[in-house]
């Protein structure tokens, strides 16, 4: 096997004729491209899945329980007891919300108007903040409509927050629990949502589970993963499609090897010829032809490999991926790649260049040194 790597070796860095060149680097080209591809592909839709969980961990409960009917939860106390011994709960947090509208001289807008336990400013999210005009120490009025009146409160702008969620910073409203009452015009305040707070994030589908069974059937426990389910799977499925389509592109990248293979067996027929009749086996033939296939993928995924890896490190260097806020919700992304994407990309890459060899090495294997040498 070493004499055929080293002939394999001395044929990949003999000088070839014109057309062989230009294929061997139309191959080396296209699979360089095609991996490059796949890399920053499966980065960016790796990065885009995690800033979107990051950004949903950071401003929303790992566990929800509400009522089923909508109620308030008026022996929230009882259940928070009964949450807080549960394994994995960390803390229990009491709040309220409420659709409505926000108001300020003559302009309008929907909001969600949220009270929680602890809240001690009257808060709302930048992108409302900036389309209302508001700015801290403002004064606007909240407006919320129920089966029997409309309540209406005003109330002072203490603080504007930014959580990066562009659906949060657009319609959240957080106020104490003492202006939540005056608004709806109630003495006590009495949450409709319990917020739970666990350790291990993943691990809360299995938490959830555990609360329903302590709580009873009336309540309804939403656990983070379970509430972004779909858009999760939806994410999941387009990084599958992506890599599916690259690696079609990379398919096509290794044909170009199967051609360049294949003129190279036609212009080394001489060559084959006298190995074979000094007694080299087929298996040698197949060998040689299959080491200079690898030389020229591996030099083709090496170039595809830097130039991918290079990509992810200037645009997150630079921040050079921006979003539409209003549609994907974020603003930038970082390129996130993993060892176990890396290892894939190379692996389907040698895997679909290993297939492209196949012919040319046996078809090397298969002349017969009497036609090639009737033939010169």
């Amino acid at each position: 096997m070493k004499a055929e790597l080293k002939l394999a070796w001395k044929y990949f860095r003999l000088r070839r004729k014109s057309i062989v060149r230009l294929t061997s680097i139309i191959a080396r080209i296209t699979l360089a491209l095609g991996v490059a591809v796949m890399i920053i592909a499966q980065a960016l839709s790796r990065g885009f899945a995690e800033e979107i969980k990051q950004k949903i961990l950071a401003n929303t409960p790992h566990i929800n329980i509400f009522r089923k009917d909508g109620d308030e939860i008026k022996d929230w106390q009882e259940i928070t007891t009964k949450i807080n011994s549960i394994e994995n709960v960390t803390s229990v947090e009491t709040l309220s919300y409420k659709e409505g509208i926000i108001a300020k001289d003559g302009q309008i807008r929907y909001c969600v108007v949220q009270a929680r336990d602890g809240q001690s400013k009257n808060a709302i999210g930048r992108e409302l903040a900036t389309k209302m005009g508001l700015s801290i120490g403002d004064i606007t009025e909240l407006i919320l409509f129920s089966e029997q009146e409309i309540e209406r409160l005003e109330i002072r702008v203490d603080e504007i927050i930014q959580t990066g969620l562009f659906d949060y910073d657009s319609t959240w409203v957080f106020i104490t629990p003492e202006t939540f009452g005056k608004l709806i015009r109630k003495k006590h305040f009495s949450p409709n949502i319990l917020r739970v707070s666990v350790e291990n994030v993943y691990l809360s589908n299995e938490t959830a589970q555990r609360i329903k069974n302590s709580i009873g059937e009336e309540y309804e426990v939403l656990d983070w993963q379970k509430a972004n389910q779909s858009l999760f799977n939806a994410l999941a499925l387009e990084r599958k499609v992506t890599f599916t389509i690259v690696s079609l592109l990379i398919l096509i990248a290794s044909l170009n090897i199967t051609v360049t293979l294949t003129l190279l067996v036609n212009e080394r027929k001489l060559d084959i010829a006298v190995l074979k009749v000094v007694g080299a086996r087929a298996k040698s033939l197949i060998l040689i032809f299959f080491f200079e296939g690898m030389m020229l993928s591996i030099s083709g995924v090496t170039i595809g490999l830097l130039i991918g890896l290079s990509a992810c490190f200037v645009a997150n260097r630079f921040e050079l991926i921006r979003l539409q806020k209003e549609i994907y919700t974020i603003s930038s992304i970082s390129l996130h790649l993993s060892l176990f994407d890396i290892g894939l990309i190379l692996a389907s890459a040698f895997l679909l260049s290993l297939v492209s060899i196949i012919y040319p090495a046996f078809h090397a294997s298969r002349l017969k040194p009497a036609e090639i040498l009737r033939n010169l």
